[in-house]
């Protein structure tokens, strides 16, 4: 069996700061991805969603993997704009506008929606989330970067 070369003191004091530094950053990792506030961001999303869709998020889960979380029982509802809203309510029968108020919004249930947000991509001034949504028996992959000179989303 080979031995390894002797590393001199300097190198061994060189080496223990680093590793201090690596356990450091870490368990600070670990730790703010503990203690995030989860429930505000949960919060914030239904709240700067409500300008476009009637959005609800039943709960929203951490993992064990820092920048990864999970959102369960994702019901989502569209509205209508206000000039389709008009029309449909112009027409004369009931019946007929009443099927074409409905037909106007749309409803659907993401069962789990997986997000994970990169950091190393933050470093070089990139915004990167993956996401999976299981909707009933399929699922929906994605990813979306976006940076000052262009915006890329994958489906």
């Amino acid at each position: 069996m080979a031995r390894l070369p002797q590393i001199g003191p300097r190198m061994r004091v060189v080496l223990k700061v680093f590793g201090f530094i690596f356990l450091a950053l870490f368990t600070f990792v670990f730790a703010f991805q503990m203690v995030f506030p989860y429930n505000r961001v949960q919060k914030r999303i239904e709240e700067l969603a409500s300008s476009k869709v009637d959005l609800q998020i039943g709960s929203i889960e951490r993992s064990l993997i820092p920048g990864r979380f999970y959102l369960k029982d994702v019901h989502v509802k569209t509205r209508p704009s206000q000039t389709d809203l008009e029309t449909a309510l112009a027409i004369p029968e009931a019946k007929d506008r009443e099927k074409a108020v409905a037909a106007l919004s749309t409803e659907f249930t993401i069962d789990s929606l997986e997000i994970d947000i990169g950091f190393l991509p933050f470093l070089k001034g990139t915004a990167s989330v993956d996401f999976v949504a299981k909707i009933d028996t399929g699922k929906v992959k994605g990813h979306i970067a976006i940076n000052k000179n262009e915006t890329e989303i994958k489906i």
